[in-house]
């Protein structure tokens, strides 16, 4: 989510130290520190997990509703396209990155 909402370079990650473009009152929220922002991010997606969703398409479906207020550019609609292309790259170099295989598609029920 993080490399789909700011791409790691954007000033809501560098200057507001919100790592996932997290949005509030339709203005873009600011934190303090980068670990007010990446904590307030993981509560997010575990409230996402609460209210059932557990697809990148569920996630999607909530964090970023196609048509809502928060989107006036329309970009939305890319979001869940995204956030797979993301998901299969780190997939496919999960060994590199951290050492060892973590996920499967066996155990994902994919």
């Amino acid at each position: 989510m993080i490399e789909a909402e700011t791409s790691w370079d954007s000033d809501a990650l560098l200057v507001d130290h919100n790592p996932c473009g997290l949005m509030y009152n339709n203005q873009l929220w600011k934190f303090d520190t980068y670990e007010e922002g990446l904590i307030e991010t993981i509560l997010q997606v575990k409230s996402y997990r609460y209210k059932g969703a557990d697809t990148i398409e569920q996630i999607g479906a909530i964090h970023c509703p196609v048509d809502s207020d928060n989107d006036p550019n329309n970009l939305n609609k890319n979001w869940i396209d995204n956030v797979n292309k993301i998901y299969e790259r780190i997939y496919d170099k999960q060994v590199d990155l951290f050492g060892k295989q973590y996920v499967s598609y066996e155990t994902l029920g994919v």
